[in-house]
This record gives structure tokens, sequence and C-alpha cells, in this order.
């Protein structure tokens, strides 16, 4: 078990703290939701549920990386932290659908207009995107140095709702001021918009994180900051074995057999070994080299 770094920490604290005023948040507007009716605000509702279960599930998470607690992943945990953001994603799908068949059903048979609630809705719509602003500016202050892919989801799924609750504001203050049907347009455009905005953040979590989930290899330019090591040190080593490499979330996770004269004393083995993974991982920062020596 490993002790959190000061910085990992912070951004603990500050998803935490996010946390928590959403759960108050939403609340409100589950109450707000059946009051008013308001598609706009369902669909928001929805939004924000399936993203408050998926924050709890990533803090829990974030917790036992940054304290050693799952270790026993043979690359690390940037799989498990992958997972988790294709299944935030594949959740706000199924949300996105849901709102696109109630705007379907409303369009088809116009409901009368509900102006009873607006007012109050609009009140905390407001508080609900100041509120959505203050935690994004102290995520994005305290993802500081390596910053783990669940913070990075989470930052980004924040910046989404500060852009959605911009979205339901307007809707709301334009159903509050004109009522009417100009007020049940406002709330389906509301929605139409929000079920969309949905969509491609859905799509555009699973385009970021399935290359990984999928083991996918170096690039070109990092696979040459190897070779290039390997090749200013060929002298230290009689062979050169199997070469791994790939990310596992924000790690680079390289693996290299290198084999060497069974003569060779066991301490200058080890030094020609420390030195070589030093280079390595300064050129690749953020890496964890493995060197696996062999009989040559």
């Amino acid at each position: 078990m490993r002790t959190p770094t000061v910085d990992e920490l912070a951004q603990e604290r500050m998803i935490r703290n996010g946390l928590a005023l959403d759960v108050l948040m939403w609340s409100g507007y589950l109450l707000l939701a059946i009051w008013t009716g308001a598609l706009t605000i369902i669909a928001e509702c929805l939004q924000s549920g399936i993203t408050l279960g998926l924050t709890t599930l990533s803090l829990v998470v974030l917790r036992r990386i940054n304290r050693g607690r799952l270790a026993d992943y043979d690359f690390g945990y940037g799989k498990l932290e992958q997972a988790v953001s294709l299944l935030t994603a594949l959740s706000i799908i199924g949300g996105a659908l849901f709102v696109a068949g109630e705007i379907a059903e409303r369009v088809r048979h116009l409901p009368e207009p509900e102006t009873s609630g607006l007012l109050v809705a609009f009140a905390v719509v407001s508080l609900d995107f100041v509120v959505d602003v203050s935690v994004l500016v102290g995520m994005t202050r305290a993802a500081r140095g390596t910053v783990s892919p669940v913070v990075d989801a989470e930052r980004k799924s924040r910046l989404t709702r500060c852009v959605a609750s911009s979205v339901v504001v307007m809707s709301v203050g334009v159903s509050a001021l004109f009522g009417g049907r100009i007020g049940v347009w406002a709330d389906l455009v509301g929605s139409a918009f929000l079920s969309v905005f949905m969509v491609w953040l859905a799509f555009g979590i699973a385009r970021r994180v399935l290359p990984d989930l999928l083991d996918k290899a170096l690039g070109d330019e990092l696979q040459l900051h190897i070779n290039r090591a390997l090749v200013a040190h060929f002298e230290w080593y009689d062979s050169l074995g199997r070469v791994r490499s790939r990310r596992a979330g924000s790690r680079y996770i390289v693996e290299i057999e290198l084999g060497f004269d069974p003569a060779l004393p066991l301490g200058e083995v080890v030094r020609r070994l420390a030195h070589l993974r030093e280079e390595l991982e300064r050129d690749l920062p953020g890496s964890h080299v493995v060197l696996i020596p062999t009989a040559a």
C-alpha cells in the first residue's frame, strides 16, 4: 500500500466535493422534473443521475489506485480506468436515446403548457450552472502533475455539464418568460440539443478509450526513443529478445529482454540494466520500463 501524493489527494478532494454538490443539486432537479414535467429538466436529471453514479465509482477506483490497491493487474490499472470511462459513454448513449424517444412522443402530441414552478426551476438551474463552473475551475487547478485518466474523464465530463447546464438555463428561462407554445417548443429544442450533445460526448469518450482497451501499442515516435537507447548501448548486451510496449491509461509500459554473457558478473549486469532503464524512463516521461536479463 502506497501513500498518495499531495496532487493525488487534491484531485480526490475536488472530485469528492463536486460529488457532494452534485447529490444536492440532483435532488433539486428530481423534484423540479416531477413538479414541472419539463423535458429539458428531465433530460438533465437523467444525465446527471447517470454521471453521478459513475462519478462515485470513479472516485472509489481512483482512491484504490492512489493507494496501490490495484497492483495485481499485469499492466497496471489503465484498463480498469478506461473501462469506467467506456461504461460512462454507454450509459450516456442510453440516456440520450430515452430523451430522443420522449421528444418524438411530445412532438406528436404537444402537451398543454405547464407554467407552475418554472420561475423556481430557473433559479435552481442557474445555481446549478454556477456550481458546475466553480467545480470545473477547481478540478482544472487540482489537475497538476501526472493526471489519471479517471481525473481527466471527470474534468471533461464536468466541462460537458457546464455546456449542458447553460442550455438548460436558456431553455427554462425562455419557458418561464414566455410560457404557452413558445415555452413548450423551447423545452423541446433544449431537450433535443442535450440529446445530441450527449451522443457526441459518448462517442468522443469511446473513441478515446477503445484503442487502450484493445492494447494499443506505442506510436512510431515513442518506439524510436526505445530503439535509440538500445542502439546507443548495443555493446552492453549480447542479444536482444522480445520488446513489448503499450499504453496503460496515462502510463507507457515497456518490457525488453536483453541477453548477456553468462560469464559476466551479476553486479555488472545489474549496473547496465539500471543505466538503460534510467535513460529510457528519462526519454519517456511517465513510463515504466522492465528489463529482463537472459543468457545470451
